[in-house]
């Protein structure tokens, strides 16, 4: 869904974006928050909530490794794929925005042209999501901005 607006000359644009009811497998949890290595930097997510006295009901395993009983070496005990990390995807983005100006017909008879428009766009410029996920992991992500000038003669 979107919204236009032009009032005097200037012009407003937005595209909106939405997914209610669905469901996501929360990958950087498990890479980023359970799966850590400490020797690196990490998530503050990876510090807290973890679990660490028997009884405990935590979100997170523990920190650290264990010892195997058959060939007694240490490993970190890594988690793999399970239904704990499947959580519920609402989000709303905010797609698209584009401002612009219409120069009035008295500047645009001057310079000889029918028509002259300033546009600016942005694209990605916010997502309200249920869910905490970090973008841009494998793959660069950019909110990009852009302008142009119309001329019409």
């Amino acid at each position: 869904f979107g919204f236009n607006a032009e009032y005097k000359g200037f012009g407003f644009s937005s595209t909106f974006r939405y997914l209610f009811g669905g469901q996501m497998y929360n990958s950087t949890l498990v890479d980023r928050v359970e799966n850590i290595n400490v020797a690196y930097n990490v998530d503050k997510r990876g510090l807290l909530g973890r679990w660490t006295a028997v009884g405990q009901n935590a979100r997170f395993k523990r920190l650290g490794t264990f010892t195997t009983a058959d060939d007694n070496t240490s490993r970190q005990e890594l988690t793999r794929a399970t239904s704990r990390f499947v959580q519920d995807r609402n989000e709303l983005t905010l797609g698209s925005a584009s401002i612009y100006y219409d120069l009035p017909k008295q500047f645009t008879n001057r310079l000889k042209v029918q028509r002259m428009k300033f546009s600016l766009y942005m694209n990605e410029i916010f997502t309200l999501s249920s869910i905490e996920a970090e973008r841009g992991l494998s793959y660069p992500f950019a909110r990009t901005i852009s302008g142009s000038l119309s001329v019409t003669f």
